[in-house]
């Protein structure tokens, strides 16, 4: 659990289903208060009032905006093939989210290949 605030508490729960934990890799706030978090899960992950969003069994990274009140404003899950991590995250002035971590897809032949990951957001989830 991070405890931000006494407005804005970021509890993860471990998997059930996969031998690895779910986890936060990085916190940042913006000159607003607003709060962004990068975490990594191994199945569908609820954030109140947002909804559910599905993740792959063998991990997904995701970004998720928490206003300054602690209400969730929204999340975005890495898209990939096969699994995706996050591992740091940074803001700049004008409140553009940037995450990095892997990627991995499964190309024909089932070997897993990993490339690496950076993405830029701005303050509204768009990529």
């Amino acid at each position: 659990m991070i405890a931000l605030s006494s407005a804005l508490v970021v509890t993860v729960a471990p998997s059930q289903s996969h031998q690895h934990k779910n986890s936060i890799y990085g916190v940042v706030l913006d000159a607003a208060g607003n709060c962004y978090v990068a975490f990594n899960t191994h199945g569908p992950i609820t954030f109140t009032g947002v909804g559910v969003f599905p993740a792959h069994p063998d991990g997904s990274g995701g970004i998720a905006k928490f206003g300054p009140d602690g209400t969730v404003e929204w999340v975005r899950i890495i898209p990939a093939s096969a699994s995706s991590g996050l591992r740091a995250i940074a803001i700049d002035a004008s409140a553009n989210v940037y995450v990095t971590g892997w990627l991995r897809h499964t190309p024909p032949g089932d070997q897993f290949e990993t490339g690496v990951l950076l993405a830029k957001y701005d303050s509204s989830g768009n990529d």
